[in-house]
């Protein structure tokens, strides 16, 4: 009881002299905590703009824009705005739903083989010894350091010529291919601190290699494979680049979005912004639900499992 009353006492002090600022301290922790107000204005009142835009009249949203007073209060709220969207919404003949299942294969499909592919590679290199190794693992080193975009003519022409462009059997094919960078790194450092002693206990009870993995070894890393699956699923969501130089028949919600942009008139511009808030909606769920795992297995040096 002394003990356990002497450290809430402790951290009871320790708090109070965290909080001592000098007057110079105070003015600089001020002026930081100003900077932080302002970027998360600008972050908030874009997408708060957005969703008030979203439940207008067309008519309305334009002759807002004329008079350049689109902050107004809709006069009505139109919720018929969300509902319009997945069936007028649309980009060489995908609906908006079609574009929302794009979305999910490439997340599902594209990225939950690519991060077991990564686990794959980086625990053969981490812990198998054999003739190659070191080369492989500089290969993938190197490999960080070439531009992407450089590379995107050759890898255009490669998936052509095997038939795999505008593919969806891509997604699957490929997927190996992104089993390096930086969450290679990651779980190739993770498995690396990983004790063989577990896989000689595996052994000796009669376990395989194959069986090692999947049993023992993998299922240790599945805090980090969450995290990276996670933040990749968040990226795959965002990205349209991919889509538009490999899957142009096939666009995802950002890809679908973007280019309909260009084809709406101004008075589609409220069903427009109510398609967007729907595409980020998912986004923030997947966030807010996951917010916790995220930050817990993200530290200073990188991710820990």
């Amino acid at each position: 009881m002394e003990k356990t009353s002497f450290v809430k006492t402790g951290r009871r002090k320790l708090g109070k002299l965290s909080t001592r600022r000098s007057g110079g301290e105070f003015v600089v922790f001020l002026i930081v905590f100003l900077i932080f107000v302002l970027y998360s204005a600008s972050l908030i009142l874009p997408f708060l703009w957005m969703i008030m835009n979203s439940f207008k009249d067309g008519t309305e949203y334009a002759i807002d824009v004329v008079n350049a007073n689109t902050l107004r209060l809709p006069t009505k709220w139109l919720f018929s705005n969300y509902t319009e969207v997945f069936s007028h919404i649309k980009y060489n003949d995908i609906t908006f739903f079609g574009m929302m299942l794009n979305s999910f294969y490439y997340i599902v499909v594209g990225e939950g083989l690519r991060i077991f592919f990564v686990a794959v590679t980086s625990y053969v290199i981490a812990k198998y010894t054999f003739k190659g190794r070191g080369v492989i693992y500089a290969i993938a080193i190197f490999a960080m350091t070439l531009p992407i975009i450089g590379n995107s003519a050759a890898g255009i022409s490669l998936r052509a010529s095997l038939g795999l462009y505008d593919n969806l059997l891509a997604v699957i094919f490929t997927a190996g291919s992104g089993a390096w960078g930086f969450e290679f790194l990651l779980m190739y450092a993770f498995f690396k601190s990983i004790s063989w002693e577990y896989a000689e206990a595996g052994l000796i009870d009669g376990a395989n290699h194959y069986t090692i993995f999947f049993r023992i070894m993998l299922p240790m890393g599945v805090p980090m494979l969450t995290t990276l699956f996670i933040l990749s699923a968040i990226t795959s969501w965002n990205d349209y680049t991919t889509p538009m130089l490999y899957f142009t028949s096939y666009p995802n919600l950002a890809m679908g979005l973007y280019q309909a942009s260009n084809e709406l008139t101004r008075g589609e511009m409220s069903m427009y912004y109510a398609a967007l808030v729907i595409t980020t909606l998912p986004v923030l769920l997947l966030f807010s639900l996951f917010s916790g795992k995220i930050m817990k297995n993200y530290s200073i040096g990188g991710l820990k499992g």
